[in-house]
């Protein structure tokens, strides 16, 4: 071999070695980049949920608020209402007593009175029914946070699969190197 067929042929292996090193260097920086996206997309699922549980404990404590001053307005509106029928039946009891020629007039009093205590339980029972719906709205809502919580799971076993298959492709990539050489004849034209 003469020196210019040395030379040749050194920068022919010096230029398929660095060939060799670039791709190597590719698949090593496809592989990290896949790595780094995994992560990525489990840390934003995290906080995905961590938002979504944060969101339904304020729900939650909103509606536990809300149930109590609905409690509170209840009570009130018994107790008010229960003083009210007795301040009514003590003043109709006396009103009787003295006046025992009005007996007709203090009846129609007492029904009076019946049907105000006759609306506030139904004032009662409509605020007991916004109760009831705003318990029903907390349990859709824990609905909706278990199954946000399976979506989270099922994409996170997807995520662990499709990372495996990356890794097998890679390695399967990385052990066998092929070369295609196409030969054809070129049309007539």
């Amino acid at each position: 071999m003469t020196t210019n067929e040395e030379l040749h042929e050194a920068r022919r292996r010096t230029r398929n070695a660095a060939l060799i090193y670039g791709l190597c260097a590719a698949m090593l920086s496809f592989g990290a980049g896949l790595e780094v996206k995994a992560y990525v997309d489990q840390d934003l699922a995290r906080q995905a949920r961590a938002a979504w549980a944060a969101s339904l404990d304020l729900e939650r404590n909103h509606s536990a608020a809300r149930e109590a001053h609905l409690n509170a307005i209840i009570e009130d509106e018994r107790d008010h209402h229960a003083a009210a029928l007795r301040q009514r039946d003590a003043h109709m009891a006396a009103f009787t007593s003295r006046n025992v020629g009005m007996r007709n007039d203090l009846e129609a009093m007492l029904a009076d009175s019946r049907r105000s205590g006759d609306a506030c339980i139904a004032r009662a029972v409509g605020i007991a029914d916004a109760v009831g719906t705003l318990l029903d709205t907390v349990g859709e809502g824990a609905g909706l946070l278990e199954e946000a919580q399976r979506e989270n799971q099922r994409l996170a076993e997807a995520n662990r699969k499709l990372a495996g298959q990356v890794a097998g492709w890679q390695q399967r990539y990385a052990e066998r190197t092929q070369r295609i050489t196409v030969t054809a004849k070129k049309p007539a034209g």
